[in-house]
């Protein structure tokens, strides 16, 4: 049946005018079918306490707690734990078969901040659409967790969907038993985590886990945060999560298995992580059989590596960008005994080194020479649409991965089941996508005079450009100055663009000058503007004013004084 918590109405019939009052009922009378319970809109200063199980819960009979206006801010469940025995909200300890919907849950506690315990063997729970808050907090302590799994019994097929953390030391902390005794069947999906400081989604002794769409993103200070740390989740799937850390682990895998009939998957998701330290997008340690299929990996360290293979077998990498835009490593793989398959992927980096395979490999070349794999990958710049946004503009990749099943990218968006694109996005370049790549001219030097301005284009469309494209550029905030580009442009090609207005750079012996251009393209049906525009600068150096040296015959073993004079600063050298 269906019922209400509503304070201003005493209990009877069908409403219960205190939790405590619907609580009694459900642990003492039970249920014969499922039953909703619907909580008026309001802020409630209490915790709910399950111990054991509800008579006649099960497969067709359910409790459903949920806000009666179906909006999660409208009811406000908090509470200020003072000591660990109370560090809850909700507390399931033996409880099965309770969903809590479209609700908020609040933690104030200075030392303690779990909103949700789960433990005691409960199965076949459900915790969708909430808001579920703590304090920001500098502390590593899974006391501070905001959703708790512990770890003396197994806990199975519970489900966390939907649903938005925020702050916390860890977002969620979900712990079985033992490597030998697994916590089976949890699926933790579609949750946003925002601003844990510590770890994003810890999991340990899990089979069968289904992590799968959640986005997860700090700026904690951390040195060590970590957006997953997985540990012992054998036959996984990580799939469609979006992953962006400030440093060290995006996916931190570990003692992770399949076997060789069922392999655990990671696939179509987009980590980055940044850092000034040793950091790792992806990191598998001793996990064997996993397929990591249409992954965007990136890394913006110079001391990260985008993917790190430790030991382990029969990993399979294909279809991937693993690329660090911070010059980093794009791939360390720490042993070269490894076994693994690796191919198709685009495998980049800014750096001088792309990968480690028991010894630095310089580029792709080495790196295929080194480890005999990555036949048909590339080493492309990814061209990722923005610091938080790993969707690519490398149009010039498009259709190069190679077909292994998976039907949708990240975004749900149908993949090309004959010729897919490597990555977690399945894109296809645009019919009309201009690019201003970069300034030919005028460039920083001595004796400036009038100079062209030259930019380089590029089409990075579908279609051929020929007519409305225009160019603009501006010197120093000045009038902008536009012209049309009327050459005929193919797909994927290339053009240096003079416009016919030049520009006085000239100085002659007078001071430096710092001329400040912004340029940009505009073409017809171009929707993409991340890569219209650019900013650049080229300081016109005056020509040196002559010097006036005196001359002088310095017999052997004398010396003498030599007098230059100049307007400008004079440096001496020998010849």
């Amino acid at each position: 049946g269906t019922y209400t918590i509503d304070p201003l109405t005493p209990t009877g019939g069908t409403n219960f005018q205190y939790f405590a009052d619907a609580m009694g009922s459900l642990m003492n009378c039970g249920i014969s079918d499922t039953t909703i319970i619907n909580i008026a809109t309001g802020t409630y200063d209490t915790t709910l306490t399950f111990n054991g199980a509800i008579p006649g819960a099960g497969p067709s009979a359910c409790v459903i707690f949920q806000s009666a206006s179906g909006v999660n801010t409208d009811v406000v469940l908090r509470d200020s734990a003072i000591a660990a025995t109370s560090n809850y909200i909700v507390k399931l300890n033996g409880t099965s078969r309770v969903q809590f919907r479209n609700m908020s849950f609040l933690t104030q506690g200075a030392t303690y901040g779990t909103a949700i315990n789960i433990g005691g063997g409960s199965h076949y729970n459900l915790f969708e659409g909430n808001i579920i808050g703590g304090q920001t907090t500098t502390s590593t302590s899974s006391d501070k967790a905001l959703i708790y799994n512990s770890s003396a019994v197994n806990d199975t097929n519970n489900i966390v969907r939907n649903n938005i953390l925020n702050n916390g030391s860890y977002g969620i902390y979900w712990y079985g038993v033992s490597s030998s005794s697994l916590e089976k069947n949890s699926i933790i999906e579609g949750n946003t985590l925002n601003n844990f400081y510590y770890y994003g989604i810890y999991s340990y002794y899990q089979k069968g886990i289904v992590i799968r769409g959640n986005n997860l993103s700090t700026n904690s200070a951390y040195s060590y945060v970590a957006g997953m740390y997985l540990n012992y989740n054998d036959y996984s799937i990580i799939e469609k999560n979006k992953v962006f850390v400030p440093a060290y682990y995006g996916i931190y895998f570990y003692y992770s298995d399949g076997d060789a009939t069922t392999h655990s998957r990671i696939v179509n998701n987009m980590i980055q992580v940044g850092g000034t330290s040793t950091s790792y997008g992806l990191y598998t340690y001793y996990s064997n059989y996993v397929d990591v299929f249409h992954n965007t990996i990136n890394s913006n360290s110079s001391s990260g590596r985008s993917m790190y293979i430790y030991y382990g077998g029969n990993l399979n990498i294909q279809n991937n960008f693993i690329t660090n835009i911070g010059g980093g490593f794009a791939i360390y793989k720490s042993s070269s005994s490894t076994v693994f398959e690796s191919d198709y992927n685009n495998l980049y980096t800014t750096g001088a080194v792309l990968g480690y395979n028991g010894t630095n490999t310089a580029d792709l070349a080495a790196w295929k020479t080194s480890t005999g794999k990555d036949s048909h990958s590339v080493s492309v710049a990814p061209i990722y649409y923005g610091p938080s946004d790993l969707h690519t503009m490398a149009f010039t990749i498009d259709g190069l991965a190679t077909p292994l099943g998976i039907t949708e990218d990240i975004d749900g968006e149908p993949r090309n089941m004959t010729t897919p694109d490597m990555g977690a996005d399945e894109f296809t370049p645009p019919p009309f996508e201009a690019e201003l790549s970069s300034a030919v001219s005028p460039l920083t030097g001595c004796g400036l005079g009038v100079e062209d301005v030259i930019i380089r284009v590029k089409n990075n469309g579908s279609d051929t450009i020929d007519g409305n494209f225009t160019a603009t550029y501006v010197v120093n905030n000045g009038t902008p100055v536009t012209e049309s580009i009327t050459a005929t442009i193919l797909p994927m090609d290339t053009y240096d663009f003079t416009f016919a207005a030049t520009v006085d750079m000239y100085v002659g012996t007078g001071n430096d000058s710092t001329f400040n251009f912004d340029a940009w393209v505009t073409l017809l049906n171009d929707t993409i503007h991340l890569n219209d525009s650019i900013s650049f600068k080229a300081v016109s150096l005056h020509t040196p004013a002559s010097v006036s040296l005196t001359n002088a015959t310095i017999p052997y073993a004398t010396s003498t004084t030599l007098t230059a004079t100049s307007a400008d600063t004079i440096q001496w050298y020998a010849d």
